[in-house]
């Protein structure tokens, strides 16, 4: 039984490792130079996605405009919801094939049920760009934001 606790243990090292590579190998890339007063790393890890959702979400379900929609996860529950879409940004962002869903149907369902109107649109992409910034600077930041636009566009034409 032990071996296979050492495998695991050992798959978490290279995991963490890789991670750490990550973040070196992109900042050079990138040639993303943050200033010593600029505390924002780059969105590098499964990790770093893992706190922006936790972050959002928390703002989202304070949120006047956008809490009616969020609020619908307390049916799903928000620790069963936030890794399907952690998986679902690290594939966006890192090119990984964890996600197995389809986001259209799940937000036409929202839509119906709550109306997603442009302001609501309008309101989730600021806040998500709100969001990222305040944690995140690098490639992966600015492509978390243009991904959301990009998201939030063909969503809004789906509603027609």
């Amino acid at each position: 039984m032990d071996g296979g606790w050492s495998t695991l243990n050992s798959m978490r090292s290279l995991i963490r490792e890789r991670d750490r590579y990550r973040v070196r190998y992109r900042r050079v890339l990138s040639g993303t130079v943050t200033s010593p007063d600029d505390r924002r790393g780059e969105l590098a890890t499964r990790a770093d996605i893992d706190r922006l959702l936790r972050c959002f979400y928390e703002r989202a379900l304070a949120d006047p405009l956008l809490s009616p929609v969020f609020e619908t996860l307390a049916v799903v529950g928000l620790d069963e919801h936030l890794p399907v879409v952690g998986d679902f940004w690290e594939q966006i962002l890192f090119r990984t094939t964890r996600y197995r869903g389809h986001f259209g149907p799940v937000h036409e369902a929202l839509h119906r049920q709550h109306d997603l109107t442009d302001a609501r649109f309008e309101r989730w992409l600021g806040l998500w760009c709100e969001t990222v910034d305040e944690s995140f600077a690098g490639t992966d930041a600015e492509r978390a934001k243009a991904k959301a636009h990009s998201m939030a566009a063909a969503l809004q034409r789906a509603r027609g």
